[in-house]
């Protein structure tokens, strides 16, 4: 136990110990109302408190006392919490086939088949040990420019060390645009704290995020992130522990989203970690230049065939932990790369969310995780 003579200089170890002992306390004080001021931290009996102990507070250090939980999915440590979205009518409205070229859906799941493959992705998440919520939207769901498009897709929602980022969507398609207050409703409901709503000109379409480890993120500049989108996450990624933020470039389309890049502007879509120092990766649908950054980074590059790219969006894929992956099951060739790599596979059958242009990681908040292994731990 910290004790400190009266107006005595604290070190930082010592202030955050401090509340780690108040936080062990607390739950019997809550059991049994028994509360004492001598148990706050930094009380100095017959004194004003000591603010200027209190300025030097970590937020990380305090926030879960407040929230009842740490939120928090930035790494590979193992994963605890999600949440999804199960398919509905909703996400094959009438206005969706009103034209098929901008809304960018030449083909459309069979909804019975979409919820089975769903309902039987989110038992699997279950049997390997995560707590899987329910996001609902209102029916109809209507955003500001009409019915609203993408549903399905859960992992609009970024939950970093300590809380949420909130997206402003800038590609795809302007029927998204009104998840983001749905999500942010749902998440206040949950008690997570929102760090940051990308405002302004800026563009984050937080789907594509990816961690990479407890202290480092990737974000696909292009269409999905802009730099004002970018510049605006900098200082809350780096005051919640993550200063490392690796940009890659991203293809787009103009004319057309055929095959064979077109449409992957989001970088989930071509590459994804798969263990601490692995990395999943279509080259063709990334320029060189991320290649040989990953590469000096030390990852370990494992590439996806065409043909696996082109069907199954093998890289879509959920890290239940460092060296454990969910895959969708199609991707044969992948998965079999990825265990020679050493890395463990657990196969989904997810054929029809294919459709809509994501799989199982675009439908997965991520929003609790152990910590786990740093960007140093590669070396």
């Amino acid at each position: 136990m910290v004790n400190k003579a009266l107006g005595a200089l604290w070190t930082d170890e010592e202030i955050k110990q401090a509340i780690d002992e108040w936080r062990q306390k607390r739950p019997e004080r809550v059991k049994t109302g028994d509360w004492r001021v001598e148990d706050v931290p930094f009380y100095e009996k017959g004194r004003l408190p000591r603010v200027d102990l209190w300025h030097r507070v970590d937020y990380l250090d305090e926030y879960d006392l407040t929230y009842g939980k740490k939120w928090g999915a930035s790494g590979l440590g193992k994963l605890r919490e999600v949440a999804v979205v199960r398919p509905s009518d909703g996400d094959l409205h009438p206005f969706d086939k009103q034209d098929p070229v901008f809304m960018n859906r030449p083909v459309h799941p069979n909804l019975k088949k979409w919820q089975e493959e769903h309902d039987n992705f989110v038992q699997i998440l279950r049997d390997n040990g995560v707590t899987v919520h329910y996001i609902e939207y209102p029916k109809p769901a209507i955003g500001p420019y009409g019915p609203i498009r993408g549903l399905w897709a859960g992992k609009e929602v970024e939950v970093v060390w300590g809380g949420a980022i909130v997206t402003k969507y800038g590609g795809w398609n302007v029927l998204n645009h009104g998840r983001e207050k749905v999500l942010t409703e749902w998440l206040v409901k949950q008690g997570c704290p929102i760090l940051l709503t990308i405002i302004g000109k800026g563009v984050v379409e937080t789907g594509p995020i990816m961690v990479l480890a407890d202290d480092a993120i990737l974000v696909p500049r292009g269409m999905a992130c802009n730099e004002d989108g970018v510049a605006q996450m900098r200082p809350v990624l780096e005051r919640v522990g993550i200063p490392n933020i690796v940009e890659v470039y991203t293809v787009g389309w103009m004319e057309t989203t055929d095959w064979y890049g077109g449409g992957a502007y989001h970088a989930d879509m071509f590459m994804m970690p798969i263990d601490i120092g692995k990395m999943l990766i279509c080259p063709r649908f990334c320029g060189w230049e991320t290649v040989k950054q990953l590469r000096a980074m030390g990852y370990e590059l494992i590439e996806i065939g065409a043909d696996d790219q082109k069907n199954f969006i093998p890289s879509n894929l959920i890290c239940l932990e460092p060296g454990k992956v969910m895959m969708h099951a199609g991707a044969k060739e992948t998965i079999s790369k990825v265990r020679k790599a050493g890395v463990e596979v657990v196969e989904v059958p997810f054929t029809q969310n294919i459709c809509m242009g994501g799989g199982i990681y675009c439908c997965t908040a991520q929003l609790v995780r152990d910590r786990g292994p740093k960007l140093a731990d590669m070396k």
